[in-house]
């Protein structure tokens, strides 16, 4: 049998640790962090336990493998809809509203990463939230430049922006956990926008 190239070992390697992610990001949805084992893994994966530990070296190592495939996916999302062909007002929207409904849908999954993975690096974490704010800043470039959006700092609207959005993930005090996302997402960006959107009274100024 001939042997598999460097390129198809890569394929396989990479379509075997998805496949390990996806199923601890299902036990932990399903039955939460302390019931997840490498058995319990290996048995919802459909592989060998040592298979697994040709990947990962322990199980606080595949969450740490979820954290980055849901950071990944997440900058896709918010990629491409602040490079679609929509209002700008719409596209912060959805940026809103998918970001709520993300953290909440994966609530479970993000308190065990957070208490179980350790802390990325200064450096790591700053280039990640780095290509976060561009993509979010570019949306309200866009505005700037259509006009309806005043003139301020693209980056720094940006940063402001998922620092609104984050408190609301967080909700330490619990107060809008009954608040439907559709309706949250609304409310944020309408008080977001009032600080940059044009008005009546100012559009003269831009």
């Amino acid at each position: 049998m001939p042997k598999l190239s460097l390129k198809m070992k890569e394929l396989v390697a990479e379509n075997m640790r998805s496949a390990i992610i996806e199923a601890c990001r299902k036990i932990i949805l399903r039955d939460g962090f302390e019931s997840l084992t490498m058995e319990k893994l290996a048995q919802e994966a459909e592989v060998s336990t040592g298979s697994i530990y040709n990947y990962f070296e322990n199980k606080e190592a595949v969450v740490g493998g979820i954290m980055e495939s849901a950071f990944q996916n997440m900058l896709a999302t918010v990629k491409k809809t602040a490079a679609a062909k929509r209002p700008p007002e719409d596209r912060i929207l959805a940026i809103v509203k998918f970001m709520l409904d993300d953290f909440h849908d994966m609530r479970c999954l993000h308190e065990a990463i957070m208490h179980v993975r350790p802390r990325p690096s200064r450096n790591e974490f700053s280039q990640k939230h780095r290509m976060l704010v561009e993509n979010i800043g570019q949306v309200i470039s866009d505005g700037m430049e259509s006009g309806c959006f005043k003139n301020s700092v693209p980056l720094l609207a940006a940063s402001a922006l998922l620092g609104m959005i984050r408190e609301f993930q967080i909700d330490p005090g619990m107060i809008f956990t009954d608040v439907p996302s559709e309706e949250l997402a609304r409310n944020i960006t309408d008080i977001f926008l009032s600080g940059i959107k044009k008005t009546a009274e100012n559009s003269h100024e831009c």
